[in-house]
């Protein structure tokens, strides 16, 4: 029980950073582009454990409905 409570501490700050990208985007980012957000601000981060992270919090990408164009 204990070796789950460190883990969680470990990403805390993690978390916070990741759920102000997904809001400020409103949801439309993915893993992908969440570790390339925190690489910039100089996190460097697997995106593997962006990807669990996301995972526990239910933050998916919402991905935006695409135009209709019947022109080519």
């Amino acid at each position: 029980a204990l070796k789950k409570l460190s883990k969680e501490d470990k990403y805390k700050g993690l978390k916070t950073l990741i759920h102000n990208i997904c809001n400020k985007n409103h949801g439309r980012y993915g893993y992908r582009r969440v570790t390339i957000q925190l690489h910039k601000q100089g996190i460097k981060v697997n995106h593997k454990v962006v990807m669990r992270l996301m995972k526990e919090e239910n933050l998916t990408c919402k991905v935006r409905a695409k135009k209709y164009k019947s022109y080519r």
